[in-house]
């Protein structure tokens, strides 16, 4: 996991539980700011309860995403500083020298940069002082809000779950579920509202890994971002993934790929077609994937001879692992190994299923359990034989 996910995941234990998603990697973009040299940015931070000596360690990440070190700063007298250039605004990290407590993350820009360094819970630093690092901090103000909304309904979630109050915890997974869509709202138009903002880039980058329905209205906001984020590197990056997300969305035409089969051949999606046909993308690691496999076998021995086909794509990188899970779930329809084709679906999550009807057109995606079995009936033209009546979760997919 590349040091930003693993920065959000923290932000999700501490901050955002049962939110949101990690962001994807982010590079670097242009962005303009205020300091008279624009490249050079000085951190002045506060670091109570730190003893003199201890060393904090500033770092961005490396063209794979993994962490580098870029400077240190000695702490004294309950302060420390660092100071550099920044060509390109960048997301940088904060950290206590070889300690495992985590990191803040910081917008590395040119401008005056102060820190609140909380040694105990370290990504609940507080950062500001320069525009992109306020931005951030009042997004990641909103996002606490919501958590304390959220967090605040637990003991009542609680009592009615040992109440056996079904109808009450109902009302109460809506009233999260509102919490939850009032955040994304606020996402979406920060981006909308600030197009020249570092941190809009990277609330898009995270909304549309999470394969929101709105692509369309996301795609747009990009298309009116500054045009220094767009053609930043940042912005390019992203730029393509919004143009392979289009060649996957509902309506367009499934693009065919080649993979190697469990028999060591290779099979193309067009070849594999039947007159409806599901694409799933899963794992031997995954769980969630594995737990929704026998659902998947019971749709498949129910439809199969009104015309379903199913090819399985699995991401796995251990060969071995792949074909062992195959055999163990008894899961017998076509099979490939491919971590090209997840990348041209733009797959971050799994389990994710694509549909298609008979012309190869992408009629439906990401279903699991009874809503994918109801989509099937519907596109094969036959009752709902009513197979199946659960789903499984979801498994974001590691780095290469």
């Amino acid at each position: 996991m590349d040091l930003l996910k693993h920065t959000f995941v923290q932000l999700k234990t501490f901050i955002m539980k049962k939110i949101f998603l990690s962001f994807l990697t982010v590079g670097t973009l242009l962005v303009s700011c205020d300091n008279t040299k624009s490249n050079e940015y000085q951190i002045a931070g506060d670091a109570p309860g730190l003893k003199d000596g201890a060393k904090l360690v500033l770092s961005e990440q490396d063209s794979l995403g993994r962490p580098k070190s870029i400077d240190t700063a000695v702490v004294k007298d309950g302060k420390f500083k660092f100071t550099g250039t920044s060509n390109e605004t960048k997301l940088g990290f904060l950290s206590l020298l070889n300690n495992r407590r985590g990191s803040a993350p910081i917008i590395l820009e040119g401008g005056d940069i102060t820190v609140e360094f909380n040694k105990d819970t370290i990504i609940k630093s507080v950062i500001k002082g320069t525009p992109n690092n306020d931005d951030f901090a009042k997004v990641l103000n909103k996002m606490s809000a919501v958590s304390d909304s959220i967090n605040g309904m637990k003991d009542e979630m609680r009592e009615l779950s040992q109440n056996k109050n079904f109808d009450g915890i109902k009302v109460l997974q809506e009233k999260r579920q509102a919490y939850q869509e009032e955040l994304s709202n606020y996402e979406i138009n920060f981006s909308k509202e600030n197009p020249d903002s570092y941190v809009s880039i990277l609330l898009l980058e995270k909304n549309l890994m999470m394969q929101k329905d709105e692509f369309d209205k996301l795609a747009s906001i990009f298309d009116n971002l500054n045009n220094d984020l767009k053609n930043s590197e940042k912005g390019k990056k992203l730029e393509e993934q919004i143009n392979s997300i289009r060649k996957t969305k509902i309506g367009a035409v499934a693009p065919d790929f080649s993979a190697k089969t469990l028999e060591g051949e290779n099979l193309s999606l067009n070849a594999a077609k039947g007159k409806v046909t599901l694409i799933d993308f899963w794992a031997s690691w995954c769980v969630p994937c594995r737990k929704e496999n026998p659902n998947v076998l019971k749709i498949y021995n129910a439809y199969h001879k009104d015309g379903l086909n199913i090819l399985g794509v699995s991401v796995d990188k251990a060969e071995d692992k792949w074909k062992e899970a195959v055999a163990a779930d008894h899961i017998n329809w076509q099979h490939v190994i491919s971590q090209d084709a997840a990348r041209t679906y733009n797959i971050t999550q799994i389990p994710t299923t694509f549909l298609l009807n008979e012309k190869g057109e992408i009629v439906k995606k990401n279903l699991r359990g009874a809503e994918l079995e109801a989509a099937i009936a519907e596109a094969l033209g036959v009752a709902n034989k009513n197979v199946v009546t659960e789903e499984a979760g979801k498994m974001p997919i590691p780095n290469s």
